[in-house]
């Protein structure tokens, strides 16, 4: 089921294979979708460049290394697994319920 959503051809332009990062103008984090999430960056992202100090017109940057840079090969990519679950009536009156599990992946956009 994983393997067919993630190779389904419909999906081929929503697909998403990389973190992103998004901020406001006051520089705070957005977190709307799942691959802008700081776990999927810290995951996947060897680097990240923080900027720590702009002085004269000289930002010092630092090399984080996260604690996760090794889990993941060269050129991988996460694919997250998403279930849920939830109760059904099958009948009129709610005598015969089911609960149904959904199966998604994180790659793709809501």
């Amino acid at each position: 089921m994983i393997q067919n959503l993630f190779g389904n051809p419909l999906f081929r332009d929503e697909m998403v294979y990389t973190p992103e990062q998004h901020f406001t103008k006051a520089r705070e984090a957005i977190y709307s979708e799942m691959h802008w999430s700081n776990w999927w960056w810290e995951t996947q992202v060897r680097h990240a460049i923080k900027c720590t100090r702009i002085q004269s017109n000289v930002t010092y940057l630092i090399l984080i290394m996260p604690l996760y840079q090794d889990v993941l090969p060269e050129g991988a990519t996460l694919v997250p697994i998403l279930l849920g679950v939830d109760e059904t009536c099958l009948s009129r009156l709610g005598h015969v319920v089911a609960h149904p599990l959904y199966v998604t992946i994180g790659n793709l956009p809501k």
